[in-house]
C-alpha cells in the first residue's frame, strides 16, 4: 500500500514537470511590441508638404459669371458705369468723351495717390474731351475712409469701388500682355475707344499731358 502511494506521488510530479515545459514552449517567439513599432516607423515613408502656390496680387482667383468683356463699375456715390473691353478697345455706355483714362491704384501706394492727384487736375483742364476713371484694386480700405481720403486730397474724379474692379484689371492686363504682378499705378489711355498708350508705375505728369494733347489731334 505504501508503494502504491509513492508511485502516485511520482506520477503527479512527472505530470506537473511536463506541463511546465509545454507552457514554456508556447511562449511567443516574435519581437516585443515596442521593437516592432520602432521598425514600422523606420519603414514609413516621409512625405514633404506641398508648397502653397504663390498668389499674385490684384487679380481675382474665382471665376467670373457675367460676360468677360463687360464690367459694371460702381462709384463711391453708388453711380454705375458699364465698361466694355475687347481687343484693346474700350467703350463706356454712359460716357460720350473721346478720351478715356483708366488708372488702377491703391491707397497704400504713395506714387499711386500722387499720380491720381495729378490726373484729377488734368481732367479739370481737359474736361471737354477727357474723362478719368480711378479704379481701386487690392485694397481693404473701407468705403467711408476712402471717401474722406479723396476729399482731403481734393480728388473728385469717378472712383470705382468694388469686387468688379479686379476682374476689369485682369482683363486689361491680359489684353496688354502684362505680367500678373504688374506695376502700379497702371494708367491706360483710349482715344475714340481705341487703345492709345499706357504707363506702368508713376511717370512725369508732363508726359501724360503731352500724350493727351497728341490724342486731341486725332479728334480734329
Amino acid at each position: 500500500m505504501h508503494k502504491t502511494y509513492l508511485y502516485i506521488f511520482f506520477l503527479l510530479l512527472f505530470l506537473l514537470a511536463f506541463t511546465g515545459c509545454q507552457k514554456k514552449k508556447e511562449k511567443p517567439t516574435s519581437l516585443p511590441i515596442e521593437n516592432t513599432t520602432h521598425i514600422e516607423e523606420k519603414n514609413t515613408p516621409i512625405t514633404t508638404p506641398t508648397p502653397t502656390p504663390a498668389i499674385s496680387t490684384s487679380l481675382p482667383t474665382q471665376k467670373k459669371v457675367i460676360p468677360t468683356n463687360t464690367f459694371m463699375l460702381q462709384s463711391l456715390e453708388d453711380n454705375t458705369r458699364t465698361i466694355t473691353i475687347k481687343e484693346n478697345r474700350c467703350s463706356i455706355k454712359e460716357s460720350d468723351k473721346a478720351i478715356t483714362i483708366l488708372t488702377f491704384f491703391t491707397t497704400w501706394c504713395p506714387p499711386c495717390m500722387t499720380q491720381l492727384s495729378y490726373l484729377d487736375d488734368l481732367q479739370k483742364r481737359y474736361t471737354k474731351d477727357m474723362l478719368l476713371y480711378a479704379i481701386l484694386i487690392d485694397d481693404p480700405i473701407q468705403k467711408n475712409t476712402l471717401k474722406a481720403l479723396l476729399l482731403q486730397k481734393h480728388i473728385f474724379c469717378f472712383t470705382a469701388y468694388g469686387k468688379e474692379n479686379a476682374f476689369l484689371a485682369k482683363k486689361i492686363v491680359t489684353d496688354l500682355q502684362l505680367p500678373k504682378n504688374f506695376s502700379i499705378p497702371l494708367t491706360v489711355i483710349y482715344v475714340k475707344g481705341n487703345y492709345f498708350t499706357h504707363y506702368e508705375g508713376i511717370v512725369p505728369i508732363e508726359m501724360i499731358e503731352y500724350d493727351i494733347k497728341e490724342a486731341q489731334k486725332l479728334l480734329q
